[in-house]
Parts: C-alpha cells; sequence; structure tokens
C-alpha cells in the first residue's frame, strides 16, 4: 500500500491548495461548485415531489372507480398484465414506472458531476472528462426515458446477454439528444482521453526525465504553466451548464422559478468565465489552433 498511501498523501496536500488555484482564474471558478449543488438540490426538491408523477395517482383511481375496482385491485392487474380491458390503465402505470426509473440517471448525474470536481481538486483533469461523458450520456437517458417508457423498462433490465445490444440499438438515439444540447463533442473527446487508452489521455502529465528513467506523474498540472488546468475547470462549468439546461428542458416540471434564476445565473457566469479564459491564455489557444480548445 506504499504506493497508494503516497498518492492519497499527494492528494490531502494538493486539496489544500488547489482552491486558490482555481480561483486565481476567477472568483466564481471556485464558487461554481457551490452553485451547481445547489441547482442538483432543487431538481432533487422537484423529483422527490414531482406533479408529473403524483397526477398519475388520481388519473388511475378514476380508472379503477369507473370500472368497479378498488386501486389494490388494479393494480394487481396491471401487475398480472390483466388490465387491458381498464382503458389507459397500462400505458399510466408504465410512466409511474418511467417516473421512477428516470430518477436514477438524474442521481447518476449529480453523481458523476461529484466525482469529476473532485477529481478537478485532485488536479487529475482526465479523470473529470471521463466524468463529464458518463454525465451527459445519463442527461440523455433522461430525456430518452421521458420519451420512451419501454426503453426506461428495458434498461432497468439489462444482462450481461444483452447489454451490448442495447448499447448499440441506443446509441444513435443518446447521441442525438447531445447534438441537440451541444455535448456531443464533450462525450467524443472523452472517448479518447479518458476512456480509452490514447496519447491524448496522457499527454497533459508528460515530463521530461532523466536519461533512463521513467515519469507520468498522477497529477496533471505545471505549476510554470496553469493553462491547462485553468482550461479544464473552465470546461467543466461550461459543460455543465449545457447539461442543466439539457436536464431542464428534459424535466420541465424542474424549471421553478428559483431553478430557471439560479440556472440562467450559472450559464452567463459559465460563458463569462470562458472569456476570461480566452483573454488571459490568447496565445495559448492560437497556438492550440483550436475554436473550442478543451
Amino acid at each position: 500500500m506504499g504506493r497508494i498511501q503516497e498518492l492519497l498523501a499527494a492528494d490531502e496536500s494538493n486539496t489544500r491548495v488547489t482552491p486558490e488555484l482555481i480561483r486565481m482564474l476567477h472568483p466564481w471558478a471556485l464558487a461554481a461548485f457551490d452553485d451547481a449543488a445547489c441547482l442538483f438540490r432543487l431538481l432533487y426538491r422537484t423529483l422527490g415531489d414531482w406533479p408529473a408523477e403524483r397526477a398519475l395517482d388520481p388519473r388511475l383511481h378514476q380508472m379503477a372507480e369507473s370500472n368497479g375496482l378498488s386501486d389494490d385491485q388494479l393494480i394487481a392487474l396491471l401487475k398480472a398484465g390483466q388490465a387491458a380491458r381498464v382503458e389507459g390503465a397500462a400505458e399510466a402505470w408504465a410512466k409511474v414506472w418511467t417516473f421512477r426509473l428516470v430518477k436514477y440517471p438524474v442521481l447518476a448525474c449529480q453523481r458523476y458531476w461529484s466525482y469529476g470536481a473532485t477529481e478537478l481538486v485532485r488536479l487529475r483533469h482526465t479523470a473529470t472528462l471521463g466524468y463529464l461523458r458518463l454525465e451527459a450520456e445519463s442527461m440523455a437517458l433522461v430525456a430518452l426515458f421521458l420519451q420512451d417508457d419501454a426503453l426506461a423498462h428495458r434498461w432497468a433490465s439489462i444482462t450481461k446477454e444483452n447489454a451490448h445490444q442495447f448499447f448499440r440499438d441506443t446509441q444513435p438515439r443518446v447521441k442525438a439528444v447531445l447534438k441537440q444540447f451541444d455535448l456531443n463533442n464533450t462525450y467524443d473527446i472523452a472517448s479518447g482521453s479518458s476512456q480509452h487508452v490514447r496519447m491524448a489521455g496522457l499527454v497533459r502529465s508528460m515530463m521530461s526525465s532523466k536519461p533512463g528513467q521513467l515519469s507520468l506523474p498522477d497529477q496533471e498540472f505545471n505549476i510554470d504553466d496553469p493553462y491547462s488546468f485553468h482550461l479544464g475547470i473552465a470546461h467543466f462549468h461550461r459543460i455543465q451548464s449545457r447539461i442543466f439546461s439539457a436536464l431542464g428542458s428534459a424535466i420541465p416540471d424542474a424549471r421553478t422559478a428559483e431553478w430557471v434564476e439560479q440556472e440562467a445565473a450559472f450559464a452567463n457566469n459559465a460563458a463569462a468565465l470562458w472569456k476570461v479564459l480566452e483573454q488571459r491564455y490568447a496565445k495559448d489557444i492560437q497556438e492550440e489552433d483550436l475554436d473550442d480548445p478543451v
């Protein structure tokens, strides 16, 4: 465990100073983590008492009553697949389960955001890209599940044997959602730098070694050139603003007055932070010859 203890000790040391390194780009670059956490709390609050989900209970009750059934009797028929005579009941029941299932990829969004943020503070930008990819994919599943009850139920039943087929069947639809919200490049970039073993995932940490020595530091930060790190910070918040926008679009009930105000502020601040990056590191960005560097 000696090598692992060294890594953990480095993390402990680095996380004491990285908040200031982040603040060096702009004060909001650090405050953004709390702002994002607040938006996730608002989303959780909505889904904990989801108006669209709650509205299905009286609908099912009315269907039961109109057919001389109690609520429990109708549910028993639905679970047994024997409610065909109750018009609309099967569709409403499927939607009940979709609303329950869709909360899981929403929870995954928050988890992958927090994992990505943690890796940034640990100075591991490449790992963060991978978590952004997973978060973007989770958002796309939220949107697709709310459009297609059968897809949500199929996802919940994935096994080792059918997982690859599910991926092949849904990948074009996932990518279409990502493109709609300008997240397709994020997905592809992470695939090339964080999800597979490629030079793009290693080059940020490369450093010159003495003859006969190999060195690939665990942390992706150069004290003499903070551009790459600050780029990672600005990119992380910029992409997060797009994911919040997409979640609000997919889940209209999430767009309470409080959410709309805070989500707009986050998006504006993320855009302004990107402008700060472009102005401060104009030469670096020009040398990379990229319109939208990440």
